[in-house]
C-alpha cells in the first residue's frame, strides 16, 4: 500500500504533462468493499480494499466522425495498485493495467459527468495454493482479467486541474482457465485529481461540434457470424483443461452508424459435459454423449463502435443445460473486438476479439474469437 500511495502523491507535484497538448494524467483513490457473491468463497471479506489508480489520458479532437458523434471522448491506459482487503493473508495485493474509454456527457465549461469502461490484465500475488492458501477459492492464478466500470463527476479548478468523485464496479477473474475461479467483485467509491484536463478547450470545441446526417448514417441492419474457443479447468486445481468452442450468429439494428441493438444466438460445445457422460456411461455411445456438451444461449444487447473497435454488452438465457456443469441459466457477455480496416466488397469486414461470459457475477470463460461482419460501410 505504501508504494501505491507514493505513486499517487508523486503525480501531484509533476506537471510534465503540460508539455503535451492532447495528453494528461489523472490519479484516483478507489476504496471499496469485496462482495461475497457465493457461499463457495471460504472466507468472509472484511475491512476496506484500497486501489491507487494512475491514468494516462488522451483527449480526442474531433478529427474522426466517431469522435464527433460521441462528443469528443477520451481514452487511454489505466494502471492500478490493488490492496484487495482483508483477510489480507488470503487476498494479498497486486496490480493491473488496462486500456479504457471515457465518455463525457452533460459537459459544461467547468463540470461534466463521465462513464468509463476498462478491460485489461491484473497480477495477484496470492492465488489459490493447496498448501499455503487453500481458502482462496475465488482466484486460482496469478494472471487474470480485470474489468471495471466507473461513473465520475468532474469539476475543474485552477485552469489546468480537475477534481472528480464517483463510483466503480470491478471484476477480476481468469475466466476459469485455471481453477478455482469464483472471481472478485468490488463496489467502490472514487476520488481523484487530473492535470491539464483541457475542459475549457473541449467545451469550446463541443459548441462547434456538428454531427452531420452522413456521419450518423441511415438506420439499417448488420449481421455478424463468429467462431470462438477457449480451454477451461473445471473444479479440480491443476487438473485437465477442456475445450469450449462456439458459433455465434448476431443480428443488429443499426439506428446510427455507431450504435445498434443486437440479438445473438450461441451454439456451444462444452467438451467437459461430453466427457462426463461418456466416462460415467450415462449414454450408450460417444455420439450420444457428445450431444450432452451442446448448449444454446440466446442474448439481447447493445453494441458501440469506435472507429475500428467494437464493444458489446449482452444478457440472456442458457438452454440445453447439463447437470454435470451446474451453471446458472442467466448469462451475460462482454465482447471487445478489432475490425480489420479494409472491407471485402465494401460490405464485409473480418474481426477478432475476446469474449468474457459470466453467470451472475461468476466468470465461465474468457474466449478468443474471429468473425465476419456485414454492414453498409460504403454508406459511411
Amino acid at each position: 500500500m505504501k508504494s501505491g500511495i507514493l505513486v499517487f502523491c508523486l503525480i501531484f507535484s509533476c506537471h510534465l504533462t503540460a508539455q503535451f497538448s492532447n495528453w494528461t494524467l489523472q490519479a484516483a483513490y478507489v476504496p471499496g468493499k469485496l462482495s461475497k457473491h457465493t457461499e463457495k468463497m471460504l472466507y468472509d471479506p472484511s475491512g476496506i480494499a484500497s486501489f491507487a489508480e494512475l491514468d494516462l489520458v488522451y483527449q480526442t479532437q474531433g478529427n474522426f466522425a466517431w469522435e464527433r458523434y460521441y462528443k469528443l471522448p477520451r481514452y487511454g491506459i489505466s494502471v492500478r495498485y490493488l490492496d484487495l482487503g482483508k483477510p489480507r493473508e488470503i487476498l494479498g495485493d497486486g496490480f493491473s493495467i488496462a486500456p479504457y474509454m471515457d465518455f463525457g456527457f452533460l459537459q459544461h465549461r467547468t463540470y461534466s459527468i463521465h462513464f468509463l469502461i476498462a478491460c485489461g490484465l491484473a497480477y495477484l500475488n496470492l492465488p489459490y495454493d493447496i498448501k499455503t492458501n487453500s481458502r482462496q477459492t475465488a482466484i486460482g492464478s496469478h494472471w487474470n482479467n480485470h474489468t471495471s466500470f466507473q461513473i465520475r463527476v468532474e469539476h475543474s479548478f485552477l485552469t489546468k486541474h480537475a477534481l472528480f468523485l464517483g463510483a466503480s464496479l470491478s471484476h477480476t477473474s481468469n475466466g476459469a482457465y485455471k481453477s478455482p475461479n469464483l472471481g472478485l467483485n468490488y463496489l467502490s467509491g472514487v476520488v481523484g485529481i487530473g492535470l491539464n484536463s483541457q475542459k475549457q478547450q473541449t467545451y469550446e470545441r463541443l459548441q462547434d461540434n456538428l454531427v452531420s446526417e452522413i456521419d450518423k448514417g441511415d438506420p439499417h441492419f448488420s449481421f455478424q457470424l463468429e467462431w470462438g474457443a477457449t480451454w477451461k479447468e473445471t473444479r479440480i486445481p491443476n487438473g485437465p483443461k477442456y475445450l469450449i468452442n462456439y458459433w455465434t450468429t448476431d443480428f443488429g439494428y443499426q439506428y446510427t452508424n455507431y450504435k445498434s441493438w443486437r440479438i445473438a444466438v450461441d451454439m456451444e460445445n462444452n467438451h467437459l459435459a461430453s466427457y462426463f457422460s461418456d466416462y460415467t456411461e450415462l449414454r450408450n455411445n460417444k455420439k450420444q454423449a457428445a450431444k450432452d456438451g451442446l448448449r444454446l444461449n440466446v442474448y439481447g444487447g447493445h453494441q458501440w463502435l469506435f472507429g475500428g473497435i467494437s464493444l458489446s454488452l449482452k444478457a440472456g438465457y442458457q438452454f440445453l443445460r447439463n447437470i454435470s456443469l451446474d451453471d446458472y441459466p442467466v448469462v451475460t457477455k462482454l465482447d471487445l473486438c478489432y475490425l480489420v480496416p479494409y472491407a471485402f466488397l465494401n460490405r464485409v469486414k473480418p474481426y477478432l476479439g475476446i469474449s468474457l461470459k459470466t453467470h451472475f457475477g461468476t466468470a465461465e470463460y474468457i474466449g478468443v474469437m474471429v468473425g465476419l461482419r456485414l454492414d453498409r460501410y460504403n454508406k459511411k
